[in-house]
């Protein structure tokens, strides 16, 4: 099947609207009860409700740096099947970092306590205090930094070259012409640091993260980690 990888920005407002959807659908599908969100909640039945939700916000928050693998055949009728996708932010911008108020007003996250209460939205930003200095840990004296977030293949399409050439082809999209730096990622599954590590990336850390288990969380609140880094 021949891949195209495409910038989501660069579609059309009906395609666009298209592909956050495809997006939205794989990414609840993959994370949602992964390890760090049922550490995050513990009820099965909040944390289906909020990380679908927060993942959609998350998007787009992050619209500029979306990148998706399509089935190019389909795309040339006008047809849009998403493969896969990738968010690759280039240097300085350090991935989905705390947005400013109008992008959170914009986008309709600050409506996150109201739809969940103030508890379910604090819990989510214990996340980011875990989070935020590994980041910082792993690219201090390296220049500016990008991060690769929220990759996920459509599962038919997985182990046939969809997300090793989704990956480079938004790596050199994103970081083309734009001089040196550090693009970093984190992973909490180890056939994961493998494919990584075939792209070019290596890994600077690991170890078991620990988050707070607060009111909302669970009992699993050690979470293994790979903290990965690539050079330019």
């Amino acid at each position: 099947m021949p891949i195209k990888v495409l910038k989501v920005t660069s579609l059309s407002p009906s395609q666009r609207q298209e592909a956050l959807d495809q997006i939205h659908s794989l990414l609840a599908q993959e994370f949602t009860d992964s390890d760090i969100y049922k550490a995050l909640y513990f009820s099965t039945t909040h944390r289906h409700q909020v990380i679908p939700w927060s993942l959609s916000k998350r998007l787009l928050l992050n619209i500029h740096n979306l990148y998706i693998a399509v089935d190019n055949t389909l795309f040339e009728t006008g047809t849009l099947r998403v493969l896969g996708h990738a968010s690759v932010s280039p240097p300085g911008a350090k991935g989905m970092n705390m947005p400013g108020l109008w992008q959170l007003l914009r986008t309709g996250f600050l409506l996150f306590p109201i739809y969940f209460g103030m508890q379910s939205f604090q819990r989510f930003f214990d996340l980011t205090k875990v989070w935020d200095p590994l980041m910082e840990d792993a690219t201090r004296g390296k220049g500016v930094y990008g991060a690769v977030e929220l990759v996920v293949v459509r599962e038919d399409q997985r182990d046939k070259g969809v997300g090793t050439e989704l990956v480079k082809e938004a790596v050199d999209l994103s970081w083309r012409g734009k001089g040196e730096g550090v693009l970093v990622l984190t992973t909490q599954e180890e056939r994961n640091v493998r494919f990584y590590e075939r792209i070019g990336f290596k890994v600077v850390s690991e170890g078991v993260v620990t988050i707070p288990k607060g009111v909302l969380g669970s009992e699993i609140t050690g979470v293994q980690n790979w903290v990965m880094e690539k050079l330019f």
